[in-house]
């Protein structure tokens, strides 16, 4: 668990909303990183052109061990290799310079996965997003008291809104969700969907978190990243019935396509689940009879199928579910 301690500071960008709109729309993620930032030329074009996603996101990847990491408290973790950022909390981003573009990124990636944060300052080129190992990307772009849909580099909103209608309007304390799925792309504005898409072919769909900040005291708050469960059936698997036959059940053995189990058996503790996949999500519903207790991080298991439990043990009453996701930075199953 991480403590912080924040200075706070006077944000001028606070003290007023801007209601002028850059017309010219750039996340600048092209722009050579520790260079000085030219001055911004307004221009105004039918439709803004958007930079392509360059390698240096590439090489900041490969780079992620080499500086500090903060884990949020839903299990993700940010990471920048840029030396202006701060982490007010554990869930937000704050950047502290104003000479250079700055990109933060998730380490966890998923295939099913749900990015959300909130609006904490009118901001003037901020992007927020989900990317991929092959530079494809998803997000919202922030221009002054204005945002946009970004796709690929692309300005895009739902199909049947009109270009001079793809821009809206955004206040403080907005929350906005991307909801990225194996066939489909969702993107909400509080409760209200501003950008839909099917998904024609498959590609690397493995998508992280990708926040791209350019001035000083641009911030980002409430970051929320984590898996989503999609079966393309809408219904999920069973699997063998988990019996147990002794006081202590060290490895339950799982498969990696089942989604939900029943267990039965005698009273037994529970210390750990066979090593899963990155994201698997399993149902176990305890129908015994009995009260099962699973025990957290007992080195009675393997420390890869050990039960991260939140500090203390479960005890699970009969006729009673219990979820875990495998984690695989962490390499332990997390109780959900």
């Amino acid at each position: 668990m991480y403590s912080f301690s924040v200075k706070p500071t006077t944000n001028k960008k606070r003290m007023a909303i801007v209601h002028s709109v850059m017309s010219d729309v750039n996340i600048n993620l092209s722009e050579p990183i520790h260079t000085e930032k030219p001055a911004i030329v307004p221009t105004v074009p039918t439709v803004p052109t958007v930079p392509t996603v360059p390698t240096e996101i590439e090489e900041e990847f490969s780079r992620e061990t080499q500086y500090d990491k903060k884990m949020g408290p839903a299990l993700f973790t940010l990471y920048s290799t840029s030396k202006d950022i701060e982490y007010p909390t554990s869930n937000s981003i704050l950047k502290t310079q104003d000479s250079y573009k700055s990109n933060v990124f998730t380490s966890e990636l998923y295939e099913s996965c749900v990015l959300s944060f909130s609006i904490v300052e009118i901001m003037e080129n901020i992007f927020v997003g989900l990317i991929n190992n092959d530079k494809k990307y998803y997000g919202v772009n922030f221009q002054n008291d204005k945002c946009n849909i970004l796709i690929h580099g692309s300005i895009l909103s739902d199909i049947a809104i009109p270009p001079e209608e793809r821009n809206f309007d955004y206040m403080i304390g907005d929350v906005f969700k991307i909801i990225h799925l194996s066939n489909e792309i969702n993107i909400f504005k509080n409760s209200c969907k501003i950008y839909t898409s099917y998904k024609k072919k498959r590609e690397n769909d493995s998508y992280r978190g990708l926040f791209s900040l350019d001035d000083k005291e641009d911030e980002i708050g409430n970051i929320q990243f984590y898996y989503t469960h999609q079966n393309k059936s809408r219904f999920i698997d069973q699997g063998p019935t988990i019996i147990l036959t002794s006081t202590l059940s060290s490895d339950i053995k799982i498969s990696e396509d089942d989604s939900f189990y029943l267990l039965e058996g005698m009273p037994s503790i529970i210390s750990g689940i066979t090593m899963g996949k990155n994201g698997q999500h399993i149902i176990i519903i305890n129908n015994s009879g009995n009260q099962q207790i699973f025990s957290h991080n007992d080195a009675s298991s393997l420390p890869e199928n050990r039960l991260y439990l939140g500090g203390s043990n479960i005890e699970l009453k009969n006729d009673t579910p219990i979820q875990f996701l495998y984690v695989s930075e962490l390499k332990k199953w997390v109780s959900l």
